[in-house]
C-alpha cells in the first residue's frame, strides 16, 4: 500500500483515502475516530472555490453558533463582519481541513471528545467556552484542539495498516549465500 512507499507527488490525503478502506484500520478505530479520519479525506478547504467555500462555511458558522449557544448579533453588519473575519482566518490558517472537519470539530468540542486537547481554565477544566465572543481566538482554540485529535487518529490508523512483508528475491538469496560461503 502507498503508506509505506508512496509514489513521488502523492498527497497525504490520498494515502488517507486508501487507509480508510482497510478493514484492519476500521477495527482499530473507535466510531468517533472513524468519523475524524473520514472527515479528513473529504475535499480540503484550500481546494474549494472561494465562492463555494464562503457559502457553505457561512452556513456552518450559523449552525455552529446555534449548537454552542452563541447569540448571533441582531445587527446584520456585526454578524456579517464576524463571518467574514472567521472565514478569512479559516481559509488562511486551517485550509488543510475540510468543511466536514470544521463541523465535526465543534461537535466534538461540545460532546467533550476534545477535552484532552483543549487548554484548561482556572479550575483545571477544559476551556471550550466562547464567552459570547465568536471570534478568531475561540475558533483557533477549538480547531487547534481538533487538529491535535485528528493527528493522533491518523497516526493510530497508519499504525493499524498491516506491515508489508519483505520478500527476498532469488538474486538476493544467492548474493547472501555467496557472502556466507566466503566468510566460512
Amino acid at each position: 500500500i502507498a503508506v509505506y512507499e508512496p509514489k513521488p507527488g502523492t498527497k497525504a490525503i490520498d494515502v488517507r483515502r486508501q487507509v480508510i478502506l482497510l478493514p484492519e484500520v476500521s477495527k482499530a478505530l473507535t466510531q468517533v475516530e472513524k468519523y475524524v479520519l473520514e472527515a479528513s479525506t473529504k475535499t480540503q478547504i484550500a481546494e474549494l472555490d472561494d465562492k463555494v467555500f464562503a457559502e457553505k462555511a457561512a452556513q456552518i458558522l450559523q449552525f455552529v453558533a446555534m449548537d454552542v449557544g452563541y447569540n448571533i448579533p441582531q445587527n446584520a453588519n456585526d454578524w456579517g463582519y464576524i463571518q467574514i473575519r472567521l472565514l478569512d482566518i479559516i481559509k488562511r490558517y486551517y485550509s488543510q481541513l475540510t468543511l466536514t472537519d470544521l463541523k465535526l470539530a465543534f461537535e466534538l468540542a461540545t460532546t467533550g471528545e476534545l477535552d484532552d486537547y483543549l487548554p484548561k481554565d482556572s479550575k483545571g477544566k477544559p476551556d471550550k467556552n466562547h464567552y459570547q465572543n465568536f471570534n478568531a481566538d475561540y475558533f483557533a482554540k477549538i480547531l487547534n484542539a481538533y487538529k491535535r485529535k485528528q493527528s493522533e487518529v491518523v497516526e493510530k490508523a497508519y499504525n493499524a495498516v498491516p506491515k508489508p512483508e519483505k520478500k527476498i528475491s532469488p538474486d538476493e538469496i544467492r548474493f547472501y549465500e555467496n557472502i556466507r560461503k566466503q566468510t566460512n
